[in-house]
């Protein structure tokens, strides 16, 4: 599996923000 660093921080970030956005709605 070959994968760009930028491409996996950019994933991680996006995920990090989604989560925020869920924790946001349900809290």
């Amino acid at each position: 599996l070959d994968l760009p660093i930028g491409t996996v921080k950019n994933r991680i970030h996006i995920a990090r923000k989604t989560l925020k956005s869920s924790l946001k709605m349900y809290a």
